[in-house]
């Protein structure tokens, strides 16, 4: 069953500015009493005046909580709000009021340190939270790092993540390997194994616009890159 919820504009433009910042498989928190008592997991959002009104009409202020979103696995939790502010740093007698969005860091630390949603992580953000985490290790001493190595547990604790994929067209991958013919589109040397499923050529299709931003899946806007490069174009 898909939930629904929504948010008025308020006074400024600032609640269509965090409401634009959510994302579908985003964690979403509802609090009341000084503690959080139910989360969910962003599927959709829309931005429907009208459909708000249906479902909710308007406030005092002759408002509709037109920002709406739609929610999935909805559970029960019950975590006191004291337990939150730590996780993500707030002071401890911050009081949640109005519809506020976490950064990925706060997000990441919220999900491991109170176990939400079962431990399940969006993919994006553990993968950042690891980075920064990375990132600090570089920057504090050997000696400090070696410490915490001798403290830290060797075997790693087990977490779920959630990604969302976009669904790929298996055409215009085969078309791009056809016109690679075996050799990388960005350094031109040949690729450098062979899958061992079939022992073609291995390459990997990159768009060179991000679907993620908005480029589409087809022939023109992909080419066929080797591992090397292809993690150059991301990470380079």
């Amino acid at each position: 069953m898909v939930q629904i919820w929504g948010v008025n504009p308020g006074t400024t433009i600032a609640n269509e500015n965090k409401w634009l910042r959510i994302k579908s498989g985003d964690i979403v928190l509802f609090s009341a009493n000084k503690r959080i008592f139910s989360s969910g997991i962003v599927t959709d959002k829309l931005h429907n005046k009208n459909l708000a009104k249906e479902l909710w009409g308007m406030n005092d202020d002759n408002q509709t909580w037109e920002y709406i979103y739609f929610l999935k696995d909805i559970n029960e939790q019950n975590i006191e709000i004291t337990e939150f502010n730590q996780a993500v740093g707030y002071a401890s007698n911050y009081v949640i009021q109005g519809f506020s969005v976490l950064d990925g860091e706060k997000s990441a630390k919220a999900i491991e340190d109170l176990g939400l949603i079962q431990n399940m992580i969006p993919l994006k953000i553990y993968q950042e939270n690891l980075e920064k985490k990375i990132k600090h290790s570089r920057n504090i001493t050997r000696q400090e790092r070696l410490n915490r190595l001798g403290r830290s547990n060797k075997l790693p604790k087990i977490i779920q993540t959630m990604s969302n994929q976009y669904q790929r067209n298996p055409d215009v991958i085969v078309e791009v390997l056809l016109r690679a013919n075996g050799n990388c589109e960005k350094c031109g040397n040949p690729a450098s194994f062979m899958r061992a499923s079939d022992g073609s050529p291995y390459l990997e299709v990159h768009h060179k616009i991000f679907l993620s931003e908005g480029g589409e899946d087809t022939v023109d806007n992909a080419i066929a890159l080797c591992p090397n490069c292809h993690r150059e174009v991301h990470f380079g």
